[in-house]
């Protein structure tokens, strides 16, 4: 290991390095990101996982194409991402505490892979918010999104569906965005994000507090692998399932279903 705790750098010089595209700043123990990194005009991947970073400073004018800041204390994602939206392609920030996920993250058009697993998401934004239309991976796994309308008791206070209906103003990052909550009824979490049906891949939504899936998902064309496991309160799957006609591995560890869907029972 390298501990650095942070990156000696002098008050107000700018960094000179403006030709610099691969930052990789893995597992060196810092605590902060320098300031200076904004100057690095030229910069195209940014690696800064297993740190100890809590933040991390606005996103700058940079054609920055992947962004992996996994394992380390963040709250939040940077201010301002939306700067990158004509070249961000791949941003993963697992592992981190992240309970907001903002409106600007799931606009980025040309976004491929996201993941988010190991957070403590229990809300998405609405599915008329995503635009990511090329994303082919989301790992959204191991937090804590409930879609809400489950009758099993529940094992935790969030009372959230993974996609919101009504708006939420103000979170823990400060960062502001549109959110939808559960309503008295438990109707919620109707539809999922379309905009990708064409192009999403992969989808694990494993270890979460789902307690039904949105019959929408059956539109996901696309889709290869869906895991689905160790959801406490999922106890049956929809039949539109079924319709997705490029599944080949379908993940339902850990639950106790009632019964599959007649497209996925070989013995119908």
């Amino acid at each position: 290991e390298n501990p650095l705790l942070r990156i000696e750098e002098e008050p107000g010089q700018p960094w000179t390095c403006r030709q610099l595209e691969v930052l990789n700043l893995n597992g060196c123990g810092l605590s902060r990101l320098p300031k200076g990194i904004s100057d690095a005009c030229a910069l195209k991947s940014l690696l800064a996982a297993a740190n100890d970073l809590s933040s991390l400073p606005r996103a700058w004018a940079c054609p920055m194409t992947k962004l992996v800041v996994s394992r380390n204390r963040l709250k939040a994602l940077p201010e301002g991402i939306d700067v990158w939206e004509g070249t961000l392609t791949e941003l993963d920030a697992s592992r981190n505490i992240i309970a907001f996920l903002p409106n600007e993250v799931v606009r980025l058009p040309r976004l491929l892979r996201l993941s988010l697993a190991h957070n403590r998401l229990s809300t998405l934004p609405p599915p008329s918010v995503w635009l990511c239309s090329q994303l082919r991976m989301l790992n959204l796994s191991y937090n804590q999104l409930d879609l809400g309308g489950s009758s099993a008791p529940r094992k935790t206070s969030f009372s959230a569906s993974l996609f919101n209906r009504s708006t939420q103003s103000s979170n823990d990052s400060g960062s502001q965005g549109q959110y939808l909550s559960v309503d008295d009824s438990g109707s919620v979490g109707k539809g999922f994000p379309t905009v990708f049906a064409e192009s999403l891949r992969r989808l694990d939504l494993s270890h979460n507090a789902l307690g039904s899936l949105p019959r929408s998902m059956g539109r996901m064309r696309a889709m290869k692998e869906l895991d689905v496991g160790h959801n406490w309160a999922l106890t049956s799957l929809p039949d539109e399932i079924g319709a997705m006609e490029s599944l080949e591995e379908l993940s339902v560890d850990g639950l106790e279903l009632r019964g599959l869907p007649d497209h996925l029972n070989p013995r119908k």
